[in-house]
């Protein structure tokens, strides 16, 4: 348990869900607040009488005391990472809403779950580290609607949709009538860094996912992602995470996973 200025959270368990058979979530009333996010497929959850449609990369955060269940049976494959928590006033993480879309981060979710099951990492770093989830999710859900942040937004899920490929700052910018220049710092205004760096944050994610999401070969991602030879692949991703793919896939062991 670790206490903040606002709130104490108290990390439970976590784990991966998933399957390759048509699946409903089962009805529940947890003691616990509850985070869930999609991976693959669709996921169908109904909350004290609301609706809630999940896509990849959708989240939702499920309160404790209240009844949620599945109201539409999903295709396989299916899967999602969950985790239950305690917090004492999940109004002060300020995150705005429950149902959170095109949340492409989910590297942080393996990190907690191979933190969480490995007994070599101090009691407290899963909570550390759901903490600092919170606050991404808090951070993500509070700019304001300028119709500056609206095109920033837009070339952030450009970005993302199309992170496969090598992105040029010029292209992008030109999409939105505007020097890469201008646009790097207005994209810096509300994202924290710049444009080339965001790109490049978001290449890494799609590769890390990749790696820790996929059997797929370290040959095939770089082919997948439009590197020109693996060793450029490799190359690219041991500048940005400092150490090698095949290190950084093999590092992540201790995960605790469901099918039910």
């Amino acid at each position: 348990m670790i206490k903040t200025n606002n709130f104490t959270l108290e990390y439970v368990y976590s784990g991966l869900f998933t399957t390759d058979n048509t699946w409903i979530h089962p009805q529940k009333t947890e003691i616990t607040y509850e985070l869930i996010y999609v991976t693959s497929g669709e996921v169908f959850l109904e909350e004290d009488g609301r609706r809630y449609h999940l896509h990849q990369n959708d989240a939702i955060f499920l309160e404790s005391g209240k009844e949620h269940k599945g109201y539409m049976k999903s295709t396989p494959p299916v899967s999602f990472y969950w985790i239950h928590f305690h917090i004492d006033d999940f109004s002060k993480t300020k995150i705005e809403n429950k149902h959170i879309k095109n949340f492409t981060n989910s590297f942080v979710f393996k990190n907690l779950l191979h933190i969480a099951n490995n007994p070599q990492y101090p009691s407290d770093s899963a909570e550390a580290l759901l903490l600092t989830i919170l606050n991404e999710f808090a951070y993500f859900t509070n700019h304001t609607a300028s119709s500056d942040y609206k095109i920033v937004r837009d070339a952030a899920e450009w970005i993302r949709i199309n992170s496969l490929k090598k992105i040029y700052l010029d292209d992008i910018a030109s999409r939105y009538n505007m020097n890469y220049q201008y646009f790097s710092k207005l994209f810096k205004k509300y994202h924290s860094i710049g444009l080339k760096n965001y790109i490049c944050s978001e290449r890494m994610n799609t590769a890390r996912n990749l790696l820790c999401n996929t059997n797929k070969t370290i040959k095939e991602i770089s082919v997948l992602m439009n590197f020109n030879s693996e060793n450029e692949f490799v190359n690219f991703f041991k500048y940005h995470q400092h150490q090698s793919p095949k290190k950084f896939r093999n590092s992540f062991s201790h995960i605790h996973m469901n099918n039910k």
